[in-house]
């Protein structure tokens, strides 16, 4: 016997799993704190926007003055005129309004659109790490020109032009997808990638719940500047963390691809209709996506509608107020409906997912028609109710 070989032998592969494990453990967590930084920062700004473009044109049509003072609250000076306020008055305010909007929505996604075709393939050809450093930190410069903007009372104009290079960073759209990638690589497919992504859209909502509250007691206080400054500062820290903490998951292939970069897009999106790469399952593909933009479509743009909505009459509410409602909105489709998703797989076995799918598109049909055709707060209260499906 050779007493230079040891009696227990080391399991190296066994070790190395368990160190895997827990650098995945650590990267979860890791991921779960930057998803709500990230939110929380983008909802505060997000909540703060509709309200000073109305704040905004509502003064200049009160006046020749088109500034706005920043260290007045939307609270205080708009809802002592409200009920004042002529209908057509008020009116041309919301209809300006939902205008620049809608120009911002259009500089924002418009951009984006494109970007977010190459950032997807690029994540398997630079890493993750990368792209998610440059989505947050042209975010947090975007973040920092609105704040200039809101400051210094400039035009609206100014305010799309830096809405524009939020696009270029793919919005959050793109800051999803590379964290989904993410999620991927350090789960395993089932229970555990599930499990993930519960908690990951759970972690989303609680950003965003907090955030909603916040905002509305800030503006009263301070105005419209200070949401600004807080989520830009929470932007400045967000790629700092990223940059010292987070471990790139994904290691490229040694035989990279000689595909152009510009040329990535085009090539993924004619591989799917390749022959080989064809299967029965390719039009259930194609359908979902048109129903993922169906869906997707109404709610990326009701969020700043509503708000102006709820801002003019019958309702003049304040800022606070917004605040809560969006709150539990928040509350009732992030927690709310992920724990009733649970309770259905877990007692009605017997229902499918197709059929759960058909109940929630059910229930947000009915909630946009109850909020269109609401003339007092409880319709409003209501309508909420009904996205816990």
């Amino acid at each position: 016997m050779d007493e230079r070989v040891p009696l227990i032998k080391r399991d190296n592969s066994s070790l190395q799993q368990k160190k895997n494990s827990h650098k995945s453990e650590y990267t979860k967590a890791k991921l779960s704190l930057f998803v709500m930084i990230n939110y929380f920062a983008i909802e505060f700004a997000g909540l703060t926007q509709p309200q000073y473009i109305y704040s905004y044109l509502e003064n200049a049509l009160e006046s020749n003055n088109t500034s706005v003072d920043i260290h007045n609250n939307i609270s205080s000076h708009h809802q002592n005129n409200c009920f004042n306020k002529s209908s057509s008055s008020a009116d041309e305010s919301r209809e300006q309004a939902s205008s620049w909007t809608w120009y911002i929505s259009l500089a924002e996604y418009g951009v984006a659109f494109p970007v977010l075709f190459y950032i997807g393939p690029l994540t398997d050809r630079i890493g993750r790490k990368p792209l998610l450093l440059y989505n947050t930190v042209m975010v947090f410069i975007s973040f920092v020109l609105k704040t200039i903007v809101v400051y210094g009372r400039f035009p609206l104009q100014y305010y799309v032009a830096a809405s524009a290079i939020e696009g270029l960073a793919g919005t959050p759209f793109a800051f999803n997808l590379i964290n989904h990638a993410i999620i991927a690589d350090t789960t395993t497919l089932g229970n555990d990638r599930s499990l993930m992504m519960m908690i990951y859209d759970a972690l989303l909502g609680l950003g965003a719940i907090c955030s909603n509250i916040g905002t509305g007691y800030l503006i009263q206080l301070l105005g419209f500047t200070y949401p600004y400054l807080v989520s830009s500062g929470l932007l400045l820290i967000l790629p700092i963390l990223i940059f010292c903490t987070l471990e790139e998951t994904w290691k490229p292939p040694k035989d990279k691809s000689k595909t152009s970069v510009f040329k990535l897009p085009i090539k993924n999106f004619t591989l799917c209709f390749k022959r080989q790469h064809v299967s029965n399952k390719l039009g259930y593909f194609v359908a979902n996506l048109f129903i993922l933009l169906l869906v997707i479509f109404p709610y990326t743009s009701i969020s700043s509608i509503l708000t102006l909505f709820l801002l003019g009459e019958p309702f003049c509410w304040t800022s606070e107020h917004i605040g809560w409602y969006n709150a539990g909105v928040d509350f009732v489709k992030y927690i709310g409906g992920t724990t009733m998703l649970k309770i259905m797989h877990s007692c009605c076995v017997w229902l499918k997912d197709e059929i759960i799918i058909v109940f929630a598109m059910l229930s947000s049909i009915a909630y946009l028609i109850l909020m269109g055709f609401s003339n007092n707060d409880w319709m409003v209260y209501g309508g909420k109710s009904k996205l816990f499906l």
